[in-house]
């Protein structure tokens, strides 16, 4: 193409450009008008706004022309459908006085364009359908309020200075959008008893508090925030529920996003940094949800949550905050899920918390002298399938009961990998991978821990006991390439923890027992204190054998025996007296240091005998109805018994025993003929013969007209309840009927034998291990008739377990450690 076409063809493109812009000029100036012929244009057509109002119908458009100058209020708009906009630029609206500036009190109104000052509020909506765009408020105390508001759209509104922003109240089903507040003294934007309002790309800056849901706002969705310098609170969400904040930005706050009080609120994909207390923080808050927020920053805590209870936070980004990346205190039921946590000077913090989940979190620090995972001071936590690397300690538990921590992968700690101390009580360490550390794992002065399938390996020491307490069980771990497999030692300093002055009671060898030690570089079990360390039953060396040739040992470990006093079963029927009389036995024993195998529950009195007689248990509750004894049958057993017997009681209603002389047979029996009436009564079919007998003493068989046969205690006892019978035949230790007020008659005649509850074992037992006899004698003091029926009406009608049953009463007596 040549020079002069080029020019040509430039020269006709500009002026096709210029043609384009004369034809917009046109159409858009001296085209059609833009206003309505019916609109009313101030000041030309009224003086003022208010008269221009007057004289509107509804439907009306007002123009109001900026050049004009200020216009004066306060104004008030009753009529539906107005339309109030500006020309020429923003008009400016000025009001003097308490009165709001503009106040809409009419349906579907919209304002556009216009510029507002007042000394009381700027704009007061108290209608629905209503529109405000591109308006700004300064000045105003406050900008923008809702009373009562349905329906509306605000869009495009700047609010400068005053001391709240836009204020809802008992407002439902609004939009806000895209709306700025700058210097408010108190709040942004404030929800008070306000529902399904919809906020979105909201911007708040320099004000105390930024957006705030208060007095029982819910469902409201607040959308795409931005908040910058809340000193106080960037969003707080105040007794309110069901609320959404999502993919908002807050910087700078006191606090970035705080609950109070409120349930069902969702905090999901927002970005919070720079918080001065902490970036999310649940007070008092039950069943809401942190998801997928990025934390970074905050002074304290990243995530705070306080006297809570069912909250979920999960998939979180948490790092560089100066406390805990994530801290729960005084709360019940959390679920701590999948969230990751980096460079935070401690990771997860429980603090007198229970039932809580920690599951499947990374924990990463450079810090060698944090805590990755720290649980103290609550009970049944679980901590499984979370990832700890760096730091000084990688799970501590401390002063806590019956935690779970199960598959977690632990590494690179200064200190300690896993550390349980401080008298906590009863923690289950079971498949963890803990490498890489000072000390894998640490048990100090504490009772009834189980380490149990672990993967101990490339530490300074495997697996370090500090005193301690009883139960302590070391089972089925790899212990290799340690510098020491296992340490027991009196030192207290090196434990990860504080050693305060609790303590898990009496120091005791633990049970190591089935653990692989292989390739550990100095020893694999190293004693440097007066309690022995029984090695029995391990593997050894990298070929995994029984036998102890390989096995590098101190003195004070020896391999040829367990910590486990000995292996006994105890076995029971399956009645809920058997249940409980069974658990009572085996925890006493597992006090005792015996390992107890559970065959609780196992069947009939048949079952019993025959279990007995192949020497299938050790010990076996009896006190059947038939009284019939193991030596009966030709089985050789010792026997204990205690002060509590069984046997068939009558019970009546309390109104059938006001009429008797006395609470007996004899005076029901009395009263029966007397009375020449017949009765009726329930019993179980275990009743067998007895039946006949009670019958016959007492002279009562001519006055039966029915006697109800039933297969459970259950059935016995409600149809006396129901008052389908006069009387029922119960076992007088399972029977409830006494603790819903009815009466047991006396056996005055002593028709009903009373069979003795006792223990029964195999004979040279107490030789063999004396301090059974010592467990059966503390027993026997507590387990009277009323006892045991206390214990069974806890589980009958309070419907607790055996196990919890059995476990409390030991507590309570003093025989465990809670």
């Amino acid at each position: 193409m040549t020079r002069r076409a080029r020019v040509g063809g430039i020269a006709l493109l500009a002026a096709a450009a210029i043609v384009v812009v004369l034809l917009f000029v046109v159409f858009r100036v001296a085209g059609p008008p833009r206003w309505p012929e019916s609109a009313i244009f101030v000041p030309r057509d009224a003086a003022t706004v208010q008269q221009a109002l007057e004289s509107a119908s509804p439907g009306a458009t007002i123009v109001l022309r900026a050049q004009d100058g200020p216009f004066r209020g306060p104004v008030t708009i009753d009529s539906a459908d107005i339309t109030l906009v500006s020309s020429g630029g923003k008009a400016k609206l000025e009001a003097p006085g308490s009165e709001p500036a503009l106040t809409i009190r009419a349906d579907g109104v919209v304002v556009r364009g216009l510029e507002i000052a007042s000394e009381s509020v700027g704009i007061r909506l108290e209608a629905t359908r209503c529109t405000i765009e591109r308006t700004r408020i300064f000045g105003a105390p406050i900008g923008v309020q809702l009373r009562g508001a349905r329906g509306c759209e605000l869009a495009a509104i700047e609010v400068d200075g005053g001391r709240i922003g836009l204020d809802l109240d008992s407002s439902a089903g609004n939009a806000l959008i895209d709306i700025a507040v700058r210097g408010a003294s108190e709040s942004g934007v404030r929800f008070v008893e306000s529902s399904n309002n919809r906020l979105e790309g909201i911007t708040v800056v320099d004000t105390p508090t930024g957006v705030s849901l208060e007095q029982g706002s819910s469902e409201n969705e607040l959308r795409g925030l931005r908040i910058e310098g809340a000193s106080t609170v960037g969003i707080g969400l105040r007794g309110s529920n069901d609320n959404l904040v999502v993919d908002s930005t807050v910087r700078g706050s006191g606090t970035g996003v705080l609950l109070e009080g409120g349930t069902g609120n969702g905090i999901l994909g927002c970005e919070i940094s720079d918080s001065g207390v902490a970036g999310l923080a649940f007070n008092q808050a039950v069943q809401n949800r942190a998801t997928e927020n990025r934390i970074e920053g905050s002074q304290d805590a990243g995530i705070l949550l306080t006297q809570s209870a069912e909250d979920a936070l999960s998939y979180n980004t948490i790092g560089d905050c100066g406390g805990a990346g994530i801290r729960i205190d005084g709360c019940d039921r959390v679920l701590i899920v999948g969230n990751r946590l980096t460079a935070n000077a401690l990771g997860i913090v429980s603090d007198r918390s229970s039932h809580g989940r920690i599951l499947q979190n990374t924990v990463l620090s450079a810090d060698r002298s944090g805590t990755g995972i720290r649980v103290s001071g609550g009970a049944e936590n679980r901590i499984l399938d979370n990832h700890v690397r760096g730091g000084g300690v990688g799970c501590l538990v401390s002063d806590s009961r019956e935690d779970t921590i199960l598959r977690n992968r632990i590494e690179g700690q200064a200190t300690v990998g896993l550390s349980i101390v401080n008298g906590s009580l009863g923690s289950a360490v079971a498949e963890n991978r803990i490498v890489d550390n000072l000390v894998g794992v640490a048990i100090a002065a504490s009772s009834r821990s189980e380490v149990l399938n672990n993967d101990v390996a490339e530490n300074d020491t495997g697996l370090l006991l500090v005193r301690p307490g009883p139960g302590v069980r070391i089972e089925g771990n790899a212990i290799e390439t340690n510098r020491i497999g296992i340490q027991q030692t009196d030192a207290s300093d090196i434990a990860g923890a504080e050693m305060g002055p609790g303590d898990g009671g009496e120091t005791v060898s633990a049970v190591v027992v089935n653990n692989l030690f292989a390739r550990n570089e100095t020893v694999d079990v190293l004693n440097e204190t007066a309690i022995p360390i029984y090695a029995g039953d391990n593997w050894w060396g990298v070929t995994g054998e029984r036998d102890t040739t390989s096995a590098r040992v101190s003195s004070g470990v020896f391999l040829e025996g367990s910590a486990w006093r000995g292996t006994l079963a105890v076995g029971t029927g399956s009645d809920v007296s058997g249940e409980i009389l069974g658990r009572i036995l085996q925890y006493a024993l597992t006090e005792a240091g015996f390992r107890v195998i559970d065959l609780i529950g196992m069947g009939d009195s048949d079952r019993l005998r025959e279990a007995l007689r192949m020497q299938d248990v050790d010990f076996i509750w009896w006190g059947t109805h038939d009284a019939l004894l193991p030596e009966a049958n030709g089985i050789d057993v010792d026997t204990a018994s205690i002060p509590a017997t069984r046997r068939w009681t009558v019970v009546v209603s309390e109104e059938t025993a006001a009429q008797l002389a006395e609470p007996t047979l004899s005076a029901f029996a009395e009263w029966i003929r007397r009375s020449g009436n017949t009765f009726g009564y329930s019993a179980p079919r275990g009743l067998g013969d007895a039946a006949e007998a009670f019958e016959e003493a007492y002279g009562l068989r001519e006055s039966i007209d029915s006697v109800h046969w039933s297969e459970t205690l259950g059935e016995v006892e409600a149809l006396l309840k129901f008052g389908a019978v006069e009387a029922a035949i119960v076992d007088n230790l399972e029977e409830t009927l006494t603790s819903a007020g009815f009466v047991a008659l006396e056996d005055d005649l002593a028709v009903f034998e009373a069979a003795e509850l006792l223990v029964a074992f195999r004979t040279g037992l107490l030789t063999r291990f004396p301090e059974i006899e010592d467990v059966l004698g503390r027993l026997a003091d507590l387990l009277t008739t009323a006892a045991v029926h206390d214990l069974i009406g806890r589980v009958r009608l309070l419907q607790r377990e055996p196990e919890a049953v059995a476990w409390k009463f030991l507590v309570v007596r003093g025989l465990l450690q809670e």
